[in-house]
């Protein structure tokens, strides 16, 4: 958008000066790279038997708090990936617990009567005004035991 001023001055007109009023680019959203982590807590299990696949979301060194990740399982290798069924939730948030020092994340698993492997995913997400990248953990294998 421009603008024209004009200066009268001794019975003549002149034009002083053109402005031009440019809005400023918006600024772009920073996304937060991640990572996370699993790891179950043992790889061969009891039919009904409980374990855990626990660990954290990263951004570099650090741990990040407040950031939501999905349990996912499946029978194998060349299966689909769906929610795990064999956990009262398939959904944490990461926090710090009673006396540590990192936020963290831990699922309880029920052991089947078969094989399975489990992943972690952490959505892209927005926690307060921060956006936080998607991130896959590695494949965790539990055998029957």
């Amino acid at each position: 958008m421009s603008r024209m001023f004009t200066r009268v001055g001794l019975g003549m007109a002149a034009t002083v000066a053109t402005v031009a009023l440019v809005a400023a680019p918006a600024e772009a959203a920073t996304t937060i790279g991640t990572t996370t982590t699993a790891k179950a807590s043992s790889t061969h299990v009891k039919p009904g038997k409980t374990f855990s696949i626990s660990g954290s979301v990263r951004h570099g060194t650090a741990n990040l708090c407040g950031q939501m990740v999905k349990l996912l399982e499946r029978s194998s290798s060349k299966a689909k990936w769906t929610k795990a069924t064999n956990t009262p939730k398939d959904i944490k948030t990461t926090a710090k617990a009673a006396g540590a020092k990192t936020c963290t994340y831990k699922f309880s698993v029920t052991g089947l009567k078969h094989g399975e492997q489990y992943g972690v995913v952490h959505p892209a997400q927005t926690v307060g005004t921060k956006d936080y990248g998607r991130s896959v953990s590695k494949n965790n294998t539990v055998s029957k035991a």
